[in-house]
């Protein structure tokens, strides 16, 4: 059996995930499996404190959908950014027992880049409204304490490929 190759995207929130997830598939046809678009879509506003739980639901299931899509020989593309290393190393050893082959991409802009994205992507909500989540303050400082960045050691295991 041949399987389609599992695509992740690890980064920060608003550093060019779903952008990446799309030029990807110009390149080469895949499926991309987004978090933001499924959590969007079964909840469109602000859930408080169910957000984690939720979204480990949603990760959940699109885990077992994309080893599902990839059993037919169709690529997939993660687009969740992937901010703890427990779950890279889960991932990743758990596609290795199933032979289904693996590529890793690290997203980091500069500093200065990120925070540009981060207003002009506010300042479109704030002006044209939109599915997207305002990355608020509060959102921001959970982000930058929980996103652990790979290592050089995970970068050289996983093969990381590193979009600066």
């Amino acid at each position: 059996m041949s399987f389609g190759t599992i695509t992740f995207i690890i980064g920060k929130l608003c550093v060019g995930k779903s952008t990446l997830a799309n030029k990807l598939t110009q390149k080469e046809p895949a499926v991309i499996l987004s978090c933001d678009e499924l959590m969007t879509a079964i909840h469109p506003v602000d859930l408080g404190f169910d957000y984690e739980s939720e979204l480990s639901k949603v990760k959940h299931y699109l885990w077992l959908l994309s080893v599902s899509v990839t059993s037919t020989g169709t690529d997939v593309i993660l687009d969740w950014g992937f901010w703890a290393k427990s779950e890279r190393d889960l991932l990743y050893r758990d596609l290795i027992k199933r032979n289904i082959p693996q590529k890793w991409v690290y997203l980091s802009p500069a500093k200065e880049e990120w925070q540009k994205r981060i207003a002009e992507r506010n300042q479109s909500i704030e002006t044209n409204g939109g599915k997207d989540y305002f990355i608020s303050d509060a959102l921001l400082a959970k982000c930058q304490k929980r996103f652990q960045a790979p290592s050089i050691k995970e970068i050289r295991q996983k093969r990381i490929k590193i979009y600066a």
